[in-house]
């Protein structure tokens, strides 16, 4: 009945002209196989509530029926684990449709999350949709190995095509798909891409209200955004949508037992609460509910409006045609929650997750010997990246009596990322859920040492989107010099080594050097403050078998690098020492014009070679790139 409601309100606010709901919708889904879902003691699955479809056994009937509807099988979705693949293999299978009704999220920054995908990856979705061929993704290359999935998810692209006219479908399609997406800078992509599209849904109630005009820049003035069609939580079912034009909600008394604790007793530990027959519009509750079987009462922490009564003239819902007392029916919308949140995939992650996660992280510096307070921090999540993650700003004063030298600094840079992430991950369950499949990427700190008189540069809002704080999170042009190696242990009984390294930043760039070299300059432009760049040094064997590997090192800050005196220690895989690296690097804030290349540009040097051309016996002179 709640979904009903919900769906006679999109239905009776939309024109006639839009096309009817037999077409199909597009609804993220994130399942995996029931039997990857841990289990609590008496063996129910446990996992948010986005999965319960997987989770819980279907029977076959709903389960196809739902397949129908959406664009692509449930059961094809839930053998793929990685979710940015599963995410990129459900917007090609859109993407192959041309007339889909709806397009649903129902989490804000994950909706933000598929358009970046889109706009990032579009010529890839484009060539896997005109060949029916999923071999042209990256993702699908890196993170499924079985042939014959592949096979199946080809061949169940092809069958969602065939009926709008196969191959010459396909090829219009993808063009159609190239030139929006090439249409940079242009509102409403998701209506140009389907232009019969009725509405876009997701969550823009709340703390993602910051969400609501980057989502309708995307839709355009043709599209419209709606707001969930039902108000729920893994605690139960709420109520509702009341109207398309408005964040209102219908709460539903018949699936919940509601309690309202006014706004200005919500920090009590034992507040008075009221019933639903006592909330009064203008006024704002703390949501308190009991679960259709009465076992458990919670506090959800939503901060809801009580807006108005429903009455005949709003024509919401369809009434009696004879008069008739109508109910009193509060309307309501979610104002807030108590404790600001960073929800990308519905960790919610609160402020006071993020403040126990750095204090902790405060109090391990302290016991090291390096001695910082914490002054104050703003985060938000970056969701141009793949896969979404969180970025900190945090600031730090040194405690009174207390200096920071260059070594404890750059241990704190080296060390900030990984351990606010481990107590993140403890202090909130969920984020650390999201972690471990991948959904999220890992944090990013990004340090500012305050002297205790300097006024704090990161400031409140604590949470906000991804656009609010880019200016800090700057890119870079970058220059490495790879002076030399030294000091190796044997490799062979004469002891003789021939070494080379392998030079890598973020996985996206790299280079495969001579075994002889000696200051050796590259240049890379457009990349992220935080880049890592990891080398790996190997002996070449002149036999022909394989290279034996010597060792490796990594740099965790590569804009603000200070090179160890004696040179990065080279280690093995046991631990052991094994020689010694030296190299430099030197960094500026990237300039607009590299703004404007890729990231992690190559720029040169470019290297000649010669090589003779035996049939002609000509010499002839090449270029060639060496960083790749």
């Amino acid at each position: 009945m709640i979904l009903r409601f919900g769906t006679s309100a999109i239905w009776r606010s939309i024109p006639a002209s839009f096309p009817s709901p037999e077409q199909r919708w597009f609804h993220l889904y994130i399942g995996k196989k029931p039997v990857m879902f841990p289990k609590s003691k008496d063996g129910t699955p446990m996992g948010p509530l986005t999965q319960i479809s997987s989770a819980v056994s279907y029977s076959m009937v709903l389960k196809t029926l739902m397949s129908t509807f959406n664009t692509v099988p449930l059961d094809l979705i839930e053998r793929i684990a990685d979710s940015t693949t599963s995410i990129f293999v459900q917007l090609v299978f859109v993407l192959a449709v041309p007339n889909i009704f709806s397009y649903t999220i129902i989490f804000a920054p994950a909706f933000i999350h598929t358009i970046k995908i889109i706009e990032e990856y579009f010529e890839e979705m484009s060539l896997c949709i005109s060949s029916a061929n999923f071999d042209h993704s990256v993702f699908i290359r890196d993170n499924i190995c079985d042939l014959k999935f592949k096979v199946e998810l080809n061949r169940a692209l092809n069958e969602v095509t065939i009926e709008y006219g196969g191959l010459k479908y396909r090829q219009e399609r993808a063009e159609h798909i190239r030139k929006e997406c090439l249409r940079k800078n242009e509102p409403g992509i998701l209506h140009r891409l389907w232009p019969t599209l009725a509405f876009a849904s997701t969550t823009i109630g709340a703390s993602f209200t910051m969400y609501k005009n980057e989502i309708k820049y995307y839709c355009g003035d043709k599209l419209p955004l709606i707001n969930m069609l039902i108000y729920c939580g893994s605690e139960g079912f709420y109520g509702s949508l009341a109207s398309i034009h408005t964040n209102e909600y219908f709460l539903s008394p018949i699936s919940t037992f509601f309690e309202f604790i006014k706004e200005e007793d919500i920090h009590q530990s034992q507040p008075k609460t009221v019933l639903i027959s006592e909330i009064m519009p203008g006024n704002r509750y703390e949501l308190v509910i009991t679960t259709e079987a009465g076992l458990v009462r919670y506090r959800m922490g939503d901060v809801i409006d009580c807006t108005r009564f429903l009455s005949r003239a709003d024509d919401l819902i369809p009434l009696p045609a004879e008069p008739a007392e109508i109910p009193r029916i509060p309307l309501i919308s979610v104002a807030y929650r108590v404790g600001s949140l960073l929800d990308v995939f519905g960790e919610k992650t609160t402020e006071q997750h993020v403040m126990h996660a750095l204090k902790e992280t405060v109090d391990q510096w302290k016991n090291q010997g390096i001695y910082v307070d914490l002054c104050d921090f703003t985060a938000y999540t970056k969701l141009d990246d793949f896969p979404s993650k969180y970025v900190i700003f945090l600031e730090l004063t040194n405690e009174q009596g207390h200096e920071i030298d260059d070594q404890q600094l750059q241990i704190l840079q080296n060390s900030a990322d990984s351990e606010v992430e481990q107590q993140l991950c403890s202090a909130n369950d969920s984020y650390q859920l999201n972690r471990k499949v991948h959904k999220l990427g890992p944090l990013v700190c990004v340090l500012k040492i305050m002297s205790s008189q300097s006024i704090p540069i990161y400031r409140r809002p604590l949470f906000s989107t991804s656009t609010v704080h880019d200016d800090l999170f700057d890119n870079y042009d970058i220059v490495i010099i790879f002076h030399s190696s030294q000091n190796f242990s044997k490799m062979n009984t004469i002891g003789y080594v021939n070494p080379y390294f392998v030079a890598t930043i973020d996985d996206q760039i790299s280079f495969t050097s001579t075994s002889k070299w000696n200051d050796e300059e590259w240049i890379i432009r457009n990349i992220p403050r935080n880049a890592k760049l990891l080398v790996k040094v190997c002996n070449k064997n002149e036999k022909g078998s394989d290279d034996n590997y010597i060792g490796e090192f990594e740099i965790l800050n590569i804009i603000n690098y200070d090179a160890p005196p004696n040179g990065h220690i080279i280690i093995d895989s046991y631990g052991q020492h094994k020689g010694h690296f030296h190299l430099s690097i030197n960094s500026k804030k990237s300039s607009n014009e590299s703004q404007q290349l890729p990231r992690y540009t190559f720029d040169g040097p470019c290297r000649y070679s010669r090589y003779d051309f035996l049939p002609i016996n000509h010499h002839t002179e090449r270029i060639y790139s060496t960083w790749t």
